[in-house]
């Protein structure tokens, strides 16, 4: 069994019973040809897997399907940009080994039994050490924030679909993909599987958020917008959106002003990732200098 709980408990009270892929998100899978089709069918036999009990690795088997859909999701078009693998920590890697190897130190005299002949140095060694640094400045980002190649990947699907450049708190959004595609890398490599049911929750809504076009996925814009009194948990189905569109319409709706103090600064300031230093909250920060300007200042 993949969930950590009493043998005693009913199988039912474990958790709310798993829901199977609903039909807005069938269809849009669909539309994505041969690989949304088989992202669909991996994604249905994870659910029915999750619900029968007579084999003995079910949740193994359920996490392999969920990988295998995510798989197939992100390598749909838009994934390679400009025909290249995104950059990830393998790739960061790579280069730095690489700029490392191509390094030679200056000439000096060979070692005890290496021969006669000079060693000979980088004939620019400035310009070596340069792209050691560089290529260290590109590995650190991905080990500070694992799973940018995921990310990245599925961010270029997101943006083929969407039809616009997404912006920093999109990026934030699809870090998921990376959470969700290690996970259950570490299951196929032998690691335990303890969270199978939560990953098929997850992967449902990482596609829905993608794939779904935005009229499917209104009532949740519109029911978010409302909210009068929103709760961290609403925050965090707000912070998961992966649609600059559902953001700038949130921000025009001018919400409440109790939406301040649950959203991070991805969301509230402007965006430095943009080239044309966008800022979506506009409209709702000067909405709140008028109706609460206490609250705005702080």
């Amino acid at each position: 069994m993949d969930d950590a709980t009493p043998a005693t408990a009913a199988p039912a009270s474990r958790e709310a019973e798993l829901k199977p892929v609903d039909e807005a998100l069938a269809a849009a899978l669909l539309e994505q040809g041969e690989a949304g089709a088989r992202a669909l069918g991996l994604l249905r036999d994870a659910h029915r897997m999750l619900g029968d009990e007579r084999y003995e690795r079910q949740a193994e088997i359920a996490e392999m399907c969920i990988r295998g859909a995510a798989e197939a999701l992100l390598k749909l078009p838009g994934s390679r940009k400009d025909g290249r693998e995104p950059v990830g920590l393998r790739s960061a890697a790579r280069a730095l080994l690489k700029a490392v190897d191509a390094y030679q130190p200056p000439d000096e005299e060979p070692a005890a039994g290496e021969g006669r002949r000079k060693k000979r140095g980088s004939r620019d060694p400035q310009a070596a050490l340069r792209r050691i640094r560089e290529a260290a400045e590109g590995l650190r980002p991905e080990l500070e924030r694992p799973g940018g190649h995921h990310r990245r990947r599925a961010m270029g699907v997101a943006e083929r679909l969407m039809g616009g450049r997404l912006g920093a708190a999109q990026e934030s959004a699809l870090d998921a993909w990376g959470e969700l595609y290690g996970g259950t890398s570490d299951v196929l490599h032998g690691g335990p599987s303890s969270q199978a049911r939560a990953r098929y929750r997850q992967v449902l809504r990482l596609a829905r958020k993608v794939f779904v076009p935005l009229p499917g996925r209104a009532a949740e814009v519109l029911e978010l917008t409302g909210l009068r009194s929103p709760t961290v948990e609403d925050a965090e189905r707000l912070k998961a959106w992966a649609d600059p569109r559902a953001m700038r319409y949130f921000f025009l709706s001018r919400p409440a002003a109790a939406w301040l103090d649950l959203l991070d600064e991805v969301w509230l300031l402007p965006d430095t990732t943009s080239p044309e230093g966008n800022w979506p909250a506009t409209p709702y920060l000067d909405h709140l200098t008028e109706v609460a300007p206490e609250q705005a200042r702080t």
